[in-house]
């Protein structure tokens, strides 16, 4: 048996339930499980509930064998969106603490890069999991930048998009 081709994986989902049913049908069950799973974990006030529902459901949907995909402007515009949100909330007090505090703030990044670091290097070392897909997966960072390259060094994005989400999770 020959490895699967680069930027592919041999961990895909076999045929499930939704790959008979339409795009828009898909996307309608992904929108209302998403909503529903959100409004259960608002419920039970977890916090990150409108993170956490969409992510299960999709999650859900993915394993069922629907395949959707968001064409690139939406993409980008929804990504463009949170960054003008992200920074709309510094102010100067912001600003001035991060200023006082600077060895403190680069003391911790330095120590999660550092960390997340030798432990992708272990387990892909150890072989727990492939070496790209361990890398990327372990990395500190916005989970949708790693997933990128993740796919562009022929890692499972997947299970990137997994550990990464996990880590947000926890």
């Amino acid at each position: 048996m020959q490895p699967p081709p680069p930027g592919t994986s041999d961990h895909s989902p076999g045929p499930g339930l939704l790959t008979q049913l339409s795009v828009p049908a898909r996307w309608l069950i992904l929108i209302a499980l998403s909503l529903l799973l959100s409004a259960a974990l608002q419920r039970a006030h977890l916090p990150g509930s409108l993170l956490l529902g969409p992510m299960v459901a999709a999650i859900l949907v993915a394993t069922n064998g629907a395949r959707l995909s968001i064409p690139r402007i939406p993409y980008v515009a929804a990504h463009s969106l949170l960054g003008c949100v992200i920074a709309r909330s510094l102010d100067v007090r912001i600003l001035s603490t991060f200023a006082a505090d600077w060895p403190i703030f680069l003391t911790i990044v330095l120590a999660v890069i550092g960390a997340s670091s030798v432990m992708g290097y272990l387990m892909a070392r150890s072989g727990t999991l492939p070496g790209t897909t361990a890398i990327w997966g372990t990395s500190a960072g916005a989970a949708s930048a790693m997933m990128l390259m993740a796919e562009a060094h022929g890692g499972d994005v997947r299970l990137v998009a997994f550990m990464q989400y996990l880590r947000v999770v926890c």
